[in-house]
C-alpha cells in the first residue's frame, strides 16, 4: 500500500474511511481514519440517525428560550379568537399565531424509535 500523509492510500475490505471531526466536507488528512465497517455501522446506529428524535431535541432546545410556553401554545390552539387578538395578547406576530394553529410551528414531535417508519 502506498502512503500519503502517513495514511494508507487503499482501504482494506470491510473497512471504511471516516472523518473524525464529523465534518463530511473536511479534507484534512489528520481527520481521516480507517475503521472496520461493523464499528462504523454500530456508531452510526447509536448516533442521532433518527431524524425525528434529532428534530425533537432541536425543537426542545429552541423552546427553552422561546417567548411562548407549551401552555400558551395549547391556549392559542384551543382559542376561537382572531389571530391579531391572540398575537397582541402573547406578544408574537400574527403569522406566528397562524402557524401555531396550523401546526406548522410548535409541531408535536414524536420521539418513538419507530416514528417515521410508516404503517405497514
Amino acid at each position: 500500500m502506498l502512503q500519503a500523509h502517513g495514511k494508507p492510500s487503499e482501504v482494506p475490505l470491510k473497512h471504511k474511511l471516516v472523518c473524525t471531526c464529523e465534518n463530511h466536507r473536511c479534507v484534512n488528512a489528520d481527520h481521516i481514519a480507517i475503521v472496520p465497517l461493523a464499528k462504523f455501522v454500530r456508531d452510526r446506529l447509536v448516533a442521532n440517525t433518527n431524524h425525528q428524535i434529532r428534530a425533537a431535541k432541536i425543537a426542545k432546545a429552541r423552546r427553552q428560550s422561546a417567548k411562548l410556553t407549551a401552555d400558551d401554545v395549547a391556549a392559542i390552539r384551543a382559542s376561537d379568537e382572531a389571530d391579531h387578538i391572540l398575537a397582541e395578547r402573547y406578544g408574537v406576530s400574527r403569522s406566528h399565531v397562524s402557524g401555531i394553529q396550523a401546526r406548522t410551528k410548535w409541531r408535536d414531535h414524536s420521539v418513538s424509535p419507530w416514528a417515521g417508519m410508516g404503517a405497514r
